[in-house]
Order: C-alpha cells, then structure tokens, then sequence
C-alpha cells in the first residue's frame, strides 16, 4: 500500500515540475505570448496555441483561454468548423462560458448560419444579460436577415448599456438608412 502511494506522491510531483519547467521555458513563454497577440498574423496565432495545447500541465483557465484565441484566429480566417470545434470543447467542459458562446455565435453567423448565430448569442445573453457584444452581434445578424425591428432592439438595448458604443451606432444607423428612416440614420452617424 505505501509503494503505491510513494508511486502516486512521485508521479504528482514530477508533473508539477514538469508543469513549472514547461511554464518557465523561453519557447511557451514566447508561444503564450504570440498565442494572444490580436496584432499578429492570424495563421501565427493558430500555430502558437496549437503548439500550446500539444503540451500537458495547463490549467483549465489557460486551456480555455488557448482555445479561444486559436478559435477565434480560426474564424478570423474562414476555417470556421475548426472554430465551432474549440469552443464546443470550452462549452463541453463549461457549458455556461458565455465567451464561447458569443464566439461560437460568431463563427456561425461569418459561416452564415443565422439561426445558430442567433442561439449561441442568445444562451451568452441569458448567462450575461449586459453582454454589450453579444447585442452587438445578435443585431448585426438580425440585419442579415432582414429583421430590421429586431436588430433595433438590441442596439436600443447596447446604447442603454453604453451610449456612445460606436460601433452600435454605427450599426444602428445602417438600419434606419435600410429602413429609409434617414433623418434617425443621420442621427446615429453624427453621434457617432
């Protein structure tokens, strides 16, 4: 019985180390970084957090966060079934990650699949009601297909949240102009 136990305590501790010489080397550090750099290369961030999760000792929290920027560069890059692939692994392991939500939503609606856009933006507001980009988002897809009324309700719903979001003004603006109501469309542009 004790040589099993001294097995699991030195197993234990040599994965700890492992874990701490992994975090510590120049190469994950260097990896970690280009992994969440937004100003990079797309295509170098799919590599860097593939590398990433090829490797074992992560946390969960910087699996999740892993997977979300390779999800996301993945989307960004119109590889979006590799996309909905690792965030379906964040939500199958935290089915209430409204950040995988809103991100799967979006790889949907850029693969034009509206009404799961709809869902996932939907699940992510239920979870997190003040989710400004999920309203974003859900009014932009709304406007795609051609629910103008509804896509008003989210953006009315983001200004309340945050006035001045340009981007929401912006977006909201394009929909009085599609709905030929141009003196509101000026409105939101020169707010904006």
């Amino acid at each position: 019985m004790w040589n099993k136990f001294l097995q699991c305590l030195v197993v234990f501790i040599l994965s700890i180390s492992v874990s701490v010489n992994l975090a510590n080397s120049g190469e994950f550090k260097s990896k970690s970084e280009q992994c969440t750099d937004i100003n990079i290369d797309q295509n170098l961030i799919i590599e860097a957090c593939s590398w990433l999760l090829n490797r074992s000792g992560l946390s969960i929290d910087f699996l999740f966060t892993v997977l979300r920027h390779r999800g996301e560069a993945f989307t960004n890059t119109g590889q979006y079934e590799q996309a909905i692939n690792d965030f379906d692994t964040i939500l199958h392991k935290d089915p209430n990650n409204f950040r995988a939500l809103y991100q799967r939503g979006n790889a949907w609606r850029k693969k034009a699949d509206f009404q799961r856009a709809i869902q996932d933006y939907s699940a992510s507001l239920n979870l997190r009601p003040n989710y400004i980009h999920a309203l974003n988002n859900r009014g932009a897809t709304w406007r795609l297909m051609g629910e103008f009324d509804r896509a008003i309700e989210d953006y009315d719903a983001a200004l309340k949240i945050e006035p001045e979001f340009s981007e929401v003004l912006l977006n909201r603006g394009l929909i009085w102009s599609l709905k030929k109501e141009y003196d509101r469309a000026i409105g939101d542009y020169t707010a904006y």
